[in-house]
């Protein structure tokens, strides 16, 4: 809501505002000790920020809001790019079970035959 001013959310952490000057940090202020709205608002005026102008903020609100469809848009394709893994996954595992099944079974076959050649020579 206020030029020049950067929002870093850091969940568990205590909301503090740090002002710097030339990059360098010239002061903290713990966020939690002002109760209202209009406290905080009057620590920004108090310290020079400026307000942001209703285009300012609504163009703010604008850009989020893209980047948290673009975020959910790349979540919701990659959602669908592991499912579709998954699949090939699933297949790849049931091609292998089946040609080791079939193995098998010529393995079984043959030593059935060389079973019965044996009994018919041994006759």
């Amino acid at each position: 809501m206020y030029r020049n001013v950067d929002i870093e959310y850091i969940h568990g952490r205590t909301a503090t505002l740090t002002i710097y000057e030339d990059g360098a940090e010239v002061e903290k202020i713990i966020l939690s000790d002002y109760k209202t709205r209009d406290e905080m608002h009057q620590l920004f005026r108090e310290k020079g920020f400026i307000m942001k102008s209703p285009e300012e903020i609504a163009e703010v609100v604008e850009r989020k809001r893209l980047e948290e469809e673009a975020e959910s848009k790349q979540a919701r394709e990659m959602s669908v790019k592991k499912r579709e893994e998954a699949a090939a996954r699933r297949k790849q595992l049931e091609e292998e079970e089946n040609r080791q099944k079939i193995e098998m079974e010529e393995a079984a076959r043959r030593l059935e035959e060389e079973k019965n050649d044996s009994i018919r020579s041994d006759l």
